[in-house]
């Protein structure tokens, strides 16, 4: 008995990418935005000059309403993360996703209210 886990396990894959348009307007985009319940690998990779991170959160919340609180929004509905990211690298993150409505956002501070976030949604 007992459980098996097969570490090559991969997901539903999604690209996500990061980065700036300016010093002030930032970016992050999903392909595709919306995906079957179940494992998903998010490869997220940061295309700009900042280092950037990629939070799941599963909230109900539209996408640009969500609450910040010293230049960052709480994390409290994260599912997984991508952690800090430097310029031109790549991170990745497998996770199982239960149906519903989710919010990417890059949570280091000041980049939430440079509009890097998007919707992401999970049937």
């Amino acid at each position: 008995g007992g459980v098996t886990v097969t570490t090559g396990d991969t997901g539903t894959p999604v690209a996500v990418e990061l980065g700036e348009e300016s010093d002030t307007e930032y970016f992050m985009t999903v392909t595709p935005a919306s995906v079957p319940a179940g494992l998903v690998t998010f490869t997220a990779e940061n295309t700009g000059q900042e280092e950037h991170e990629m939070v799941v959160l599963k909230t109900d919340e539209a996408p640009d309403a969500l609450t910040v609180t010293d230049d960052r929004v709480s994390e409290d509905a994260s599912v997984g993360e991508v952690e800090e990211t430097p310029a031109g690298e790549t991170g990745t993150l497998t996770v199982e996703l239960e149906p519903g409505s989710y919010v990417l956002v890059c949570n280091i501070e000041k980049h939430y209210s440079r509009h890097m976030y998007t919707a992401f949604t999970v049937t």
